[in-house]
């Protein structure tokens, strides 16, 4: 009878895995069709507005497509599984708009990731003990993370990068919105993407060292009072 009992236990585990496994891919399935949905739609709209992809990259609607897939991924809770930031750059030449573009798009990408990284960081310090003011064991560890997060921005690559010329009517309509471009001139867009798991594991290790210099610190007063008795 207990050999029974355990048999149908393993059956209806073993159900279950497959279940959420058919689910699981289910869902990747109806990503893979929206992001290819979306990206087809933005490619003719962006075409449209005279934006071309880079001589040797991927076709528009590829580069788009995997920049929509990302935007959809979800991690386990069902929250986007990145945060992403879109920059764009104007210049006398492609290479200076091309920086242009990658300093706005890491200055947005950075300022997302800050009100990101204070979100971790409170519940990880909050389930750990310590002996400092939360507020500034938080401060210094958002400070932390946020740098060593910047420093790694620098080396990371764009999903997608885009450009065009200025024509006339390009510029027009930037005038209307108040900025100012010359004919001929290259506007550049590219789309930064930033994992969040990834932002969690050093805000993580930042609370780590947080919480051995208190430690440190606690054994260095204690120390101080041995030797002053």
């Amino acid at each position: 009878m207990k050999k029974l009992t355990h048999l149908f236990t393993l059956l209806f585990m073993l159900s279950m895995l497959v279940s959420i496994q058919q689910t699981q891919a289910q869902r990747v399935k109806k990503r893979e069709v929206k992001a290819g949905k979306m990206a087809r739609k933005e490619a003719r709209r962006f075409k449209k507005a005279g934006w071309k992809v880079l001589p040797g990259s991927l076709p528009m609607q590829k580069l788009l497509d995997r920049s929509w897939r990302k935007q959809l991924t979800e991690d386990n809770e069902g929250k986007a599984a990145y945060i992403w930031a879109a920059g764009n750059g104007v210049a006398g030449s492609q290479a200076a708009a091309d920086m242009q573009a990658m300093e706005v798009a890491k200055l947005q990408l950075a300022g997302q990731l800050e009100s990101n990284l204070t979100a971790i960081a409170k519940t990880s310090i909050a389930n750990n003990q310590t002996t400092k003011s939360k507020a500034e064991t938080l401060t210094k560890v958002v400070t932390a993370a946020k740098n060593t997060i910047i420093t790694r921005l620098r080396r990371v690559e764009p999903t997608y990068k885009i450009y065009r010329e200025v024509t006339e009517e390009i510029r027009r309509k930037k005038r209307k919105r108040g900025i100012k471009v010359k004919n001929g001139n290259i506007e550049v867009q590219v789309m930064l993407f930033y994992n969040k798991k990834e932002a969690t594991a050093i805000v993580e290790e930042e609370v780590k060292k947080a919480l051995k210099e208190e430690v440190d610190d606690v054994h260095k007063e204690v120390n101080d009072l041995k030797k002053n008795d």
